[in-house]
């Protein structure tokens, strides 16, 4: 009797490899102005090649909006830690959040006229920021105009 052959072994380590790319991202775009983020940087760190890098995300674009995405997400969590109406907590959680992350926003703030890409990011930023705190402080302006 035939066995069939199955993948499963070969797809996780893809998606292995696909996680150790992506992480290696997520680290240079929070630490390097995004000018300064290198293909080659990032495949050294996730112990690949730049071929593997492009085969799994296509372009250097593309893998950098997934950092985002990861990043954001991030984001989000931090900012909505506290329930809404929950001022105190929603306070602390923003301080926290900005002594975290406020390197890594002031330094692509810097870049956002000189990068399409930041300028996307920061305007989509900021609308999420707008949502976060429409949700966290919703619950005390009911009935107010």
């Amino acid at each position: 009797m035939q066995r069939a052959y199955v993948m499963r072994a070969r797809a996780v380590s893809a998606e292995a490899t696909r996680q150790r790319i992506l992480d290696a991202a997520v680290a240079a775009v929070w630490n390097r102005r995004l000018t300064e983020v290198r293909l080659e940087d990032i495949a050294a760190c996730a112990e690949v090649t730049v071929q593997t890098v492009l085969r799994v995300f296509g372009t250097r674009a593309r893998l950098i909006d997934a950092a985002w995405e990861v990043t954001g997400a991030r984001i989000r969590q931090q900012r909505e830690a506290a329930r809404p109406g929950d001022i105190p907590g929603t306070v602390r959680a923003l301080y926290d959040h900005y002594e975290e992350m406020g390197d890594f926003v002031i330094r692509n703030l810097a870049e956002e006229d000189d990068l399409r890409d930041a300028k996307a990011w920061l305007a989509h930023g900021r609308k999420a920021h707008r949502r976060s705190m429409q949700r966290q402080f919703a619950p005390c302006l009911e009935g107010r105009d």
